[in-house]
This record gives structure tokens, sequence and C-alpha cells, in this order.
């Protein structure tokens, strides 16, 4: 505490500031009458002069150490904090924690089956009920490489621009990938039938009889589900009232 006092006088005006701060922060949230004004004037000094020194005349990080001057290696916004005031800090101990919040990550899920069209550089469009289903829109970075057994996906990352921090960290979002179009067989929704988890569709032999056939989907885009197996091109399907046709076939069954 010997480098402080000997700046001291050039600075008397700007430690009376410093001291004045240090005993209204006392005030609020320490414990009145313990601090005098005296002892906040010394104090409010050494953290002014302290923190001059250091910036002006390059003291090493030892000295920030032995005089309690936190750096911080970046800057940003404080979005947690594990220290109180009057608390023992160790080295090592995670303090704090700060975030550049102008540019964020936004991270979810991809379903196993649809992993493989995805690639990193991708437009991703993204949807936040919080901001009133507002689209913004970002860049794929990043697609794992493995897939979660609790949830049968794949991780994904995008990044995006947050000039004005609407987004805010833990915010829900959905995620839509801009892919490139592709001509591919599809069904409607309602030409489906759905039996001992597989799936189904009527396919027409003749006039007057159809075929139950069982066919392997993709996941639903715009209430049309890809084919990826079972049908080819040019088969005629019934697309309406299958699933009628299904329960008189049961019941004729059972006759």
């Amino acid at each position: 505490l010997v480098a402080p006092m000997l700046v001291y006088p050039i600075f008397a005006t700007k430690l009376l500031c410093f001291a004045l701060f240090a005993a209204a922060f006392n005030l609020l949230f320490g414990q009145a009458g313990l601090l005098s004004f005296g002892h906040a004037l010394f104090f409010g000094g050494a953290a002014y002069c302290t923190g001059y020194a250091l910036k002006t005349w390059g003291w090493n990080t030892e000295w920030a150490v032995l005089l309690g001057v936190v750096f911080a290696t970046l800057a940003g916004v404080v979005i947690e904090r594990k220290v109180s005031n009057g608390q023992v800090a160790q080295p090592g101990d995670h303090l704090f924690t700060i975030a550049d919040l102008n540019t964020v990550w936004v991270v979810g899920a991809l379903p196993e089956q649809t992993a493989r069209s995805v690639q990193a550089g991708q437009t991703m469009i993204i949807e936040v009920p919080a901001l009133g289903n507002r689209s913004l829109s970002g860049k794929i970075v990043f697609v794992g490489d493995t897939v979660s057994p609790e949830t049968r996906s794949v991780a994904i990352r995008t990044q995006v621009d947050n000039p004005q921090r609407d987004l805010k960290p833990q915010m829900l979002a959905s995620m839509k990938v801009r892919g490139e179009t592709q001509q591919a067989l599809a069904l409607p929704n309602q030409a489906l039938v759905r039996e001992n988890d597989r799936d189904f569709v009527f396919v027409r032999i003749d006039d007057k009889r159809y075929r139950l056939t069982p066919v392997e989907l993709g996941p639903a885009q715009d209430n049309m589900r890809p084919v990826l197996k079972g049908l080819s091109a040019g088969a005629q399907v019934v697309t309406e009232g299958a699933f009628h046709m299904n329960n008189e076939r049961k019941r004729a069954e059972l006759e």
C-alpha cells in the first residue's frame, strides 16, 4: 500500500470522489457504521491509484494479484457472478462469466434421419416465441458427428448476429433448415394408414381392387411425407378415404 500513497497528492480531488463512492457502496451493500469516511478515503485512493499505476506504468500481474485487481480477458456482459462482497477467493476460482452477446449461438437437435442432408454453411431460419415468432437467419457453423442415444438426434449449432441483444441466453426457439430443392415422391398425410407402428398406403391394382402396401417415409414437410421406400413413380395411391377403406378391410376380415 506504499505505492498508492505516493501518488495520492496528485489525485486528491478524484480520490475524494472515490471515497464518497466507497462510503455509499458500504452503506448500500455492507454493514452500516463499519467503514468510516477516513477508511473510505484511504481505500478509494488505493483503488484508484492502483488502477492508474497498473494502466500507466505497466505493472505486472503479480502486483495486480497482491493489490486485489481482477482483469477480464475480453469485453462483454457479466452474465454470472459467483463471488460476494467480503468472500475469500482462491487462485483458479470461477468468479465471473463474461459473454459477448453481439453474436450468439442457437443450439438445436436434428432427427438422425435428416442429419445427412444438413451441412455447415447452410442458412437456418430461426423463430423465437418470446419475440413474437419473428424470423431470424443465421449460418450453421457445426453439425455433430455422433447421435444422442436418448433422443436419436444430432446436435447442431447456428451463429446469429444479435446487435440489439434481442436474443437472450436460454431462450427457446424453433429452427428450419433452408436446403436445396430436390425432386422426390411424396404422399399427403391423409393417404397414410398406421398399423403396428408401420405406415401403409392403398395401391390400386385394378378398378375394384387395392393392395395395402408398406412404405418407408421421411419427416413431414408442409403436410407431405417423402417416400423413401415401397413405391415407384406412376403408382396410383388412394389419397382420400384411406382411413375408411382400412376400417372396411378390417370389418371384412372379421366376417
